[in-house]
């Protein structure tokens, strides 16, 4: 049996018992779930959206070698074993384009966090 069997529907409790407290005791409230793994593991049905940031194969490769000093082969094989980002981009409502420096990725959250009242009046 995989380790992810054994703790994602764990986690998956732990973040839904969360998500529940949270709208019983303020249900006007915005949750953000930060989950990595919420398509691959099936929790889309905890939220209301799903945003994606999403960063060309080229550009993760470069920064992950240059921030872990990872060997470009094994920082590959592990965007390999992920979804997509056309995949991962199939289930969102918001994609959000990390391809630039820290502070476009930034104004591009503000940008998107600022629409959301917008989509959701």
């Amino acid at each position: 049996m995989p380790l992810t069997d054994i703790v994602w529907p764990a986690i998956r409790d732990l973040a839904a018992a969360e998500i529940d407290e949270v709208h019983s005791a303020t249900p006007e409230r915005i949750i953000v779930l930060e989950a990595a793994v919420l398509i691959e593991a099936g929790w889309q049905d905890l939220v209301d959206e799903i945003w994606v940031v999403v960063v060309e194969r080229d550009v993760a490769v470069e920064r992950a070698t240059a921030r872990d000093g990872s060997d470009p082969a094994a920082v590959q094989a592990r965007i390999d074993a992920q979804l997509s980002n056309a995949e991962r981009m199939a289930s969102a409502g918001v994609v959000i384009d990390n391809s630039g420096n820290a502070e476009q990725l930034t104004e591009n959250l503000r940008a998107a966090w600022s629409n959301l009242g917008d989509n959701n009046a």
